[in-house]
């Protein structure tokens, strides 16, 4: 969902704004104006002047370990994502735009990238998914090499980029080179909103689990989402998608835990018809290897071997929160992801361990 072409024809509308927000709204201006024509190159070269580097033999930006969440109708999309990509020299962020056609559409729509305002176009415009791949694809490609041309390298930067535009990845080579949540909704609330008429910061309901655990529920309206970067984040995983090699009674572990997915929290519960962390955790190693760890986080963290995060292998328990005094517990699935009871009113769920970051591991 790209909103550059939009505030472009909002602007021309609105000399007003112009006048007051001086270079930052004719950015905003120039961006969209380019995109309709096609030459996002061509906006590129009015910041950074032509590049004659290749960017095929550069490190990739971000986290490539793979995807996690996928649907189904998402999935069936893969080989055409590589093939486009293939041809764009940019094969490695395969990931990423799977993870992008998950929040977009699901897989669900033609334009399962909702990559036609990118193109000028009006919204659904294309009718093809292909088409919409490599239109979106081409859009992710011109925003890696803006970021490199700025030096940023935050994976961050160029999913908000996009859905705010390639403006944000200048924003953010200008405020430390860093997506955050607060920069995004900075750049929501008084960029991407007051070009489209917001100029009061009316903000509307938006609740979903991410928007929840960043403590923000809302959105600006005719903002753009500042919490898209996480929602993408969602759905990759961290790592280099090489996971070591996992024995049999590990997977079998793994198995069990998998097949409580979708298991509703419940405070203090400790079964299958709703559980804690703890209870979660407790009775998955009990069912799986009959080993009784109790349902207690702070138990559980005594019963094994305590080790750094980094040392953490698939089947290792991980923990949050100073040792005697752990407020959560999870299964580590290996390559970047873990398994957990998260809190009141979510449910059973893997989660990439970039969003949520343990203190400690422990290995049974």
């Amino acid at each position: 969902m790209h909103h550059s072409f939009y505030a472009s024809m909002q602007l021309l509308q609105q000399p007003q704004v112009l006048l007051k927000k001086g270079w930052k709204v004719l950015v905003v201006l120039l961006l969209g104006l380019m995109v309709v024509a096609g030459s996002l190159g061509g906006v590129l070269s009015i910041f950074i002047g032509e590049s004659e580097s290749s960017t095929d033999s550069q490190a990739p930006i971000g986290f490539y370990g793979g995807n996690v969440g996928l649907s189904p109708e998402t999935e069936q999309y893969r080989s055409m994502v590589q093939e486009v990509l293939t041809d764009y020299g940019i094969p490695e962020y395969e990931s990423v735009i799977l993870a992008i056609i998950q929040v977009e559409s699901k897989g669900l729509l033609a334009d399962v990238m909702q990559s036609s305002e990118s193109a000028g176009l009006a919204p659904n415009a294309f009718t093809n998914p292909l088409q919409s791949i490599e239109q979106g694809v081409k859009y992710m490609k011109a925003n890696i090499d803006y970021a490199r041309e700025r030096g940023v390298t935050d994976v961050g930067a160029l999913l908000m980029g996009y859905n705010f535009g390639t403006a944000y990845i200048q924003y953010i080579a200008r405020n430390g080179g860093v997506h955050t949540l607060e920069l995004a909704e900075q750049y929501s609330k008084n960029i991407v909103a007051p070009s489209l008429g917001n100029t009061t910061g009316i903000t509307m309901p938006y609740r979903n689990a991410i928007s929840e655990a960043n403590g923000k529920p809302y959105i600006y309206y005719n903002g753009g989402n500042f919490h898209y970067a996480d929602l993408v984040g969602q759905y990759l995983v961290a790592g280099t998608g090489n996971q070591e090699a996992i024995n049999g009674d590990v997977q079998h572990l793994l198995d069990v835990s998998k097949q409580y997915l979708g298991v509703p929290y419940v405070w203090g519960g400790k079964t299958p018809n709703g559980w804690d962390c703890s209870g979660f955790v407790g009775w998955v190693y009990k069912e799986a290897w009959g080993i009784d760890v109790s349902t207690w986080t702070v138990t559980q963290a005594l019963v094994g071997e305590r080790i750094p995060v980094s040392e953490a292998k698939a089947g290792d328990m991980l923990f949050w929160g100073p040792t005697g005094a752990e407020t959560h517990v999870a299964i580590y699935l290996g390559d970047g992801t873990f398994i957990h009871a998260p809190q009141p009113g979510d449910v059973t769920k893997i989660t990439p361990l970039q969003y949520f970051q343990p203190d400690f591991a422990v290995r049974m």
